[in-house]
């Protein structure tokens, strides 16, 4: 425990003078600067229906912050299944090409299977440690061992809880446990992706498309909602305005619900589209594509 001055931090407190609260790095898309930057030591908490490309998304994201700054990702993401096809998944985003012998010649599979070697880690659990426990010791090992920049656990509700020492309740054991990745994040600065989904689809009226759910709609509800510093929402729409329903048309609203500290972003929306042969998003700026 220690208590400083202005004094003790005082360096510290000159380059921010100089330079500003630093503001984390870009995500990649210019479309995204004002409303969402990636800070080491924070949280960012991904929410979503299911099916609506939480996943994806954060994949991208990862793969430019490895392409624009050498970035290395800890994941671990139960629900993608096994190791190989997880990183399938990501050579085929980082390639913009299908991993398969119809798509990618050997030459381009050799490449990127030796070039990712350095910056992804995948880790891979027993049914029988499927626990918080267990993902929080095998994090921190890594880190006492290797270099990471990001850690993200897809998704969150895969694991299993035990709320016994809490009284039984849910919300206590979010609460306490939800804080201390939130100080993992900190202490070995780096930032914490977490996945998790909607208690339920509501779409109000039976048979209506449903709605974007709110921060308090994810799974473990308003501990979630406290905890986390940044909170976005991942939603498709019912159509995309043009003819095209869900799920048959590409277009993706990201919803930026809390940013934490301010100086990352600020509230809003924007609207991303998905190339699925690239398996990459991009924006539409006066009607050109922008890909990352």
């Amino acid at each position: 425990m220690i208590w400083k001055t202005p004094l003790n931090v005082k360096d510290q407190l000159f380059k921010i003078y100089k330079k500003g609260l630093p503001r984390g790095s870009s995500v990649g898309w210019k479309n995204w600067d004002n409303h969402y930057t990636v800070l080491k030591g924070t949280t960012t908490y991904w929410g979503g229906l299911s099916s609506h490309g939480k996943s994806y998304l954060l994949f991208n994201i990862l793969r430019n912050l490895t392409k624009n700054y050498g970035w290395r990702h800890a994941i671990f993401s139960p629900e993608m299944d096994s190791a190989d096809r997880i990183l399938a998944r990501l050579i085929h985003i980082h390639a913009g090409q299908e991993m398969n012998v119809n798509h990618m010649n050997e030459e381009t599979f050799y490449r990127w299977t030796t070039e990712l070697d350095q910056y992804y880690r995948i880790l891979e659990l027993a049914d029988n440690e499927l626990t918080l426990d267990n993902f929080i010791i095998a994090i921190k090992e890594l880190m006492l061992n290797e270099e990471v920049d990001t850690i993200t656990l897809d998704p969150f509700n895969e694991l299993r809880h035990n709320f016994k020492s809490y009284g039984g309740r849910e919300d206590k054991y979010l609460e306490d446990r939800l804080t201390e990745i939130r100080r993992i994040a900190m202490d070995y600065k780096v930032h914490i992706n977490i996945i998790a989904h909607a208690r339920s689809d509501k779409g109000g009226l039976r048979g209506t498309h449903p709605k974007p759910p709110s921060m308090y709609e994810f799974s473990g509800g308003e501990a979630f909602a406290n905890k986390a510093m940044n909170v976005i929402c991942v939603y498709r729409p019912g159509d995309d305005g043009e003819g095209n329903v869900f799920p048959y048309h590409n277009q993706t609203k990201v919803i930026f619900q809390k940013i934490k500290p301010q100086e990352v972003g600020e509230r809003g929306e924007i609207e991303m589209h998905y190339d699925k042969e690239m398996a990459q998003f991009y924006y539409l700026d006066l009607g050109q594509k922008k890909y990352a």
